[in-house]
């Protein structure tokens, strides 16, 4: 079995030559095959048998490891005919011919600047869905500007901001949505989005802002592990005892059960839930009848803006 770039000029391997398992690859001199290249950990993932399969286990590398375009978490079956990417560099699972040699191979420049692992993707031929190489720092500097919609809550008519963001990366230039579709492609939705709420409770609790509900965004994954999402939202209660929270729930593909649980368990933590008009008009009697949910119709004409602009 061998792994073929498909980009052989963008990395400046040639096909990677698996004849021996298990095989450690990353930059260390230490590993069976040595990437030498930007954004590759120096133990990056590990390929071995199980039985007839081959399997690929990331090693908690920085940039993460792929099997057709979906980040690994656990070990992961790899077929021939797959697509692995480390970090953001596309190979090829394929039959090989004449096994090669054993032992350390090299790849890439002479050496990586300052030895260290560089964060981030680019774009590759494969329409790898990591679209901008600095994403990852982002996260990891909390390079995010909280932003907001002024809206009013129907039937009740509080005043709320609903939370959006925009990164404040040098040269990534991303609005909520491009961010969050981004978090959702490497599988960082809880992050990002966890990142974005506490900026949004900083920028509040720094302008003053006491009296508008501020609606804080939610991935429908991070709600497939409650107890987490729970968690945080007890905690920003503790945190930011004069801040007025809701969390802002897109009901599509949740189920009535899902729904009516959220809206206790956010009740019990003191944080009202937060539904767009559009979507609580679709579900209908599936939603709670209570003053502690907040109808949101948000408008039609106006943009985020910073939310210290509020105050």
């Amino acid at each position: 079995m061998q792994l073929q770039p498909l980009d052989p000029a963008r990395c400046g391997v040639e096909p990677l030559e698996l004849t021996s398992l298990p095989c450690v690859i990353g930059r260390s001199r230490g590993c069976h095959l040595r990437l030498n290249l930007d954004r590759i950990s120096r133990r990056h993932l590990e390929l071995r048998r199980d039985g007839d399969q081959l399997l690929v286990e990331d090693l908690g590398s920085t940039n993460g490891t792929f099997v057709n375009n979906e980040r690994i978490r656990i070990p992961t079956l790899l077929k021939p005919g797959d697509t692995l990417h480390i970090a953001d560099y596309a190979f090829r699972l394929v039959e090989s011919g004449a096994p090669q040699a054993s032992g350390t191979r090299r790849a890439g420049r002479r050496e990586t600047l300052a030895g260290q692992t560089i964060v981030g993707f680019t774009e590759d031929p494969t329409g790898f869905p990591v679209q901008a190489p600095q994403f990852y720092e982002l996260l990891n500097e909390s390079l995010i500007i909280a932003q907001a919609i002024p809206a009013t809550g129907q039937g009740d008519g509080s005043d709320v901001l609903v939370v959006t963001g925009r990164s404040r990366h040098p040269t990534l230039e991303a609005d909520h949505e491009k961010l969050a579709s981004m978090a959702r492609q490497l599988g960082e939705e809880a992050r990002y989005h966890g990142l974005l709420r506490r900026a949004a409770l900083e920028m509040a609790r720094e302008s003053g802002i006491e009296q508008p509900i501020l609606a804080l965004p939610v991935d429908p994954v991070e709600i497939e592990d409650v107890q987490l999402l729970l968690a945080e939202l007890q905690d920003f209660t503790r945190q930011f005892r004069r801040q007025r929270i809701a969390l802002l729930v897109r009901l599509p593909g949740l189920d009535a059960r899902t729904i009516e649980q959220l809206h206790d368990c956010l009740n019990d933590c003191g944080v009202r839930m937060a539904v767009l008009e559009s979507d609580a008009e679709a579900l209908g009697q599936a939603l709670p009848d209570d003053r502690a949910l907040l109808r949101l119709a948000l408008p039609a004409d106006q943009g985020p803006s910073p939310i210290d602009e509020f105050f």
